[in-house]
């Protein structure tokens, strides 16, 4: 899957924070970063 442009849509307004958001992000993408 080299190569392949991942999007997604996020909702902002659904964190409070960047820590919030940062961690969301963190686990959606846990899987691919290994």
């Amino acid at each position: 899957m080299d190569g392949v442009p991942i999007g997604r849509k996020v909702d902002l307004n659904a964190y409070d924070s960047y820590q919030n958001l940062s961690s969301a992000v963190d686990e959606l993408f846990r899987g691919l970063l290994k």
